[in-house]
């Protein structure tokens, strides 16, 4: 698990240095040809927990729950890209 860790923090660490020293025009292709690395959706900003590393104590956002249909549409339009 430990080398797993390791030689993912080792790949992100060349993909930044690769992108970082590709020109602009090869690097905006190249993220217009993976779009999409993944998706998050935030389903809920409702937590009483109160941790000191989150930033839900902070937030001014008024608290919600996402509606079933805007989740069903997130979806759709994901798996469309």
């Amino acid at each position: 698990m430990i080398i797993n860790k390791i030689l993912y923090k080792i790949s992100t660490i060349i993909r930044e240095i690769y992108y970082s020293y590709l020109p602009d025009e090869k690097y905006l292709s190249t993220l217009e040809d993976n779009l999409v690395f993944g998706l998050t959706i935030e389903t809920c900003n409702i937590c009483n927990a109160n941790c000191v590393f989150c930033a839900y104590q902070y937030q001014k956002r008024k608290k919600k729950i996402m509606p079933y249909e805007m989740f069903k549409k997130i979806i759709y339009d994901y798996k469309s890209l």
